[in-house]
């Protein structure tokens, strides 16, 4: 009888390689950080303040950018260790009460300086976002 051996499999790391933030000055020369996000080119951009009062509070750094299912994507963050609840950066900075919205001013959701969000009530701030984008019929 002989003894057949096989060599082991090696161990196959999942591990992502760490996004790091950039911190850098804006066209204006203020202070803002620039995160790298999970599966897109772009990178999001909000004020050196903010992300430091998120760090903070323990956010991580590791941002995704994710679709709500109604064609709307946002840039979104784990809170809390060890969970998979995520919220929008967007209204972690803004920091609005239940019902209100955060908009873009710019349109682009990555834009996360506070410059540029902006809060408004849904219904009316939906409707309004519809009647724009909807060609009229002549």
């Amino acid at each position: 009888m002989s003894i057949v051996t096989y060599a082991q499999p090696r161990a196959v790391s999942h591990r992502r390689s760490r996004r790091v933030p950039r911190f850098t000055k804006d066209h204006d020369g203020r202070a803002i950080v620039l995160v790298p996000i999970a599966s897109q080119d772009q990178p999001a951009k909000l004020f050196q303040e903010d992300f430091e009062a998120l760090m903070k509070t323990g956010i991580t750094d590791q941002w995704h950018y994710n679709n709500n299912g109604v064609d709307c994507s946002y840039v979104r963050c784990a809170v809390g260790r060890g969970t998979d609840k995520t919220m929008t950066v967007a209204r972690l900075i803004m920091r609005p009460r239940a019902g209100v919205i955060i908009g873009y001013r710019d349109g682009n959701r990555l834009n996360l300086r506070r410059d540029n969000l902006e809060l408004g009530t849904g219904p009316a701030k939906a409707r309004e976002r519809m009647t724009m984008s909807i060609p009229l019929a002549a």
